[in-house]
């Protein structure tokens, strides 16, 4: 990133050279308290590591000073510190901070009479839009009249449906139904293949018995309104038999003309839950949607560096439960070393770890962002940036991947 420091705006400063087209203009407008010398910032990435910093022992007292700097799309956390711990308030004056990006207020300190050491102003570069999505929160100290207002970067499914395509094609069936359409190709044991969709209430809505010959394709098409289903496949040694058959089936259900599912290997049969004509993050959590904020902005960068066409992900209730339930069955290994992967799930799987007492920094949800970082940043140092060091890394960015859920 470019940083240029710009001191005492009141007395007027030289205009600045705009940002790259690829680069948003963030800006810390500061002023200082009556001693400033006890104050530090800082800029931090989503892992935490300082990427700029700087002291105000040199800065005038009760004086603007901005901090000007074009970060590209990603996550950071602009930090200021006090190391008396008494704040930014001395005596008849109090110090401010005011954060921008492109021109738009998206955090602010200001008439703040407490004592603090550190406070952090999140910021959230969103990798389609562009924007930061903040919400801001208004307190009043009961003691005082004064108000302190602060924005944290959170309302992480607001984020989601901003930055995600929502798109699930253009239905060519009327009365606001959507076409569903399941194709499958069977191996050598044809006769062993079979399907069917279930609506919410268990009502069989589409299905395909065992009539479909060896290595033949067909394909069933319906009408469907919007709401949960669920499809089921069956198959006594799925559709990928190496062993007996040279030539391997597949199965795939689009929506609208979309894929939304597909598969080959199974062992006597496979479920997948599925929503059409809405909201496919109407289930999820904000922490669900704090990790999909957390891959996304990795992988918008890291295709993009590639040259490739940014492919997002999909969150999948199923991979969700999956991964849930083996992360319930690890607890049981806390106390001991290491970490064991789950296997035989056909997933890609990315674990992490940390153990501690309640209270402690250890024992405490870990953002999302921060674990994120640790398996994609952090493996693409020059120490870590080949195969198999960089599994991590490798597994959130893969290019394929459609679905995902932590």
């Amino acid at each position: 990133f470019d940083l240029l420091e710009a001191k005492n705006l009141q007395q007027g400063v030289r205009a600045l050279e705009s940002c790259p087209s690829d680069k948003y203009e963030f800006v810390a407008a500061i002023i200082t308290d009556e001693n400033p010398s006890d104050n530090e910032w800082a800029l931090l990435n989503g892992g935490g590591n300082t990427l700029a910093k700087g002291e105000m022992t040199n800065w005038d007292s009760e004086s603007v000073t901005r901090l000007r700097m074009c970060l590209p799309l990603g996550i950071f956390n602009f930090r200021v510190t006090d190391s008396s711990g008494d704040g930014m308030c001395r005596n008849d004056g109090c110090g401010s901070v005011v954060i921008t990006l492109d021109g738009v207020e998206i955090g602010k300190m200001e008439n703040d009479n407490s004592k603090w050491s550190t406070e952090d102003f999140p910021v959230n570069i969103g990798m389609l839009t562009g924007k930061a999505a903040v919400t801001t929160s208004t307190t009043t100290t009961p003691t005082t009249t004064s108000t302190t207002t602060t924005t944290t970067t959170s309302n992480w499914c607001e984020q989601v449906r901003q930055l995600f395509p929502m798109d699930e094609g253009v239905s060519p069936c009327k009365d606001g139904q959507h076409r569903v359409e399941v194709d499958v190709l069977v191996d050598c044991f044809g006769e062993e293949t079979s399907w069917e969709i279930k609506d919410r209430k268990g009502d069989v809505v589409m299905s395909l018995g065992n009539e479909i010959p060896a290595f033949t394709q067909r394909s069933v098409v319906q009408c469907l309104p919007e709401g949960k289903y669920e499809f089921t496949i069956e198959d006594q040694d799925g559709l990928k038999n190496p062993d007996h058959c040279k030539e391997t089936g597949h199965y795939k259900v689009y929506v609208n003309n979309k894929e939304l599912i597909a598969g080959d290997r199974f062992v006597q049969s496979k479920t997948h839950h599925f929503s059409i004509g809405a909201d496919w993050t109407s289930d999820m959590t904000e922490r669900d949607c704090e990790w999909a904020i957390a891959h996304h902005v990795r992988r918008k960068r890291n295709h993009k560096e590639n040259g490739k066409e940014y492919r997002s992900l999909k969150w999948s209730e199923d991979i969700y439960h999956g991964a849930k339930n083996w992360a319930n069955r690890l607890l049981d290994s806390c106390e001991d070393g290491g970490i064991e992967h789950e296997k035989g799930t056909g997933y890609s799987e990315n674990l992490a770890k940390n153990h501690g007492s309640k209270g402690t920094a250890m024992g405490s949800m870990i953002a999302a962002d921060n674990i994120a970082w640790r398996f994609s940043e952090r493996e693409q140092q020059p120490e870590m940036d080949e195969w198999p060091l960089n599994a991590h890394h490798t597994a959130l960015n893969w290019y394929p991947s459609r679905y995902f859920a932590c």
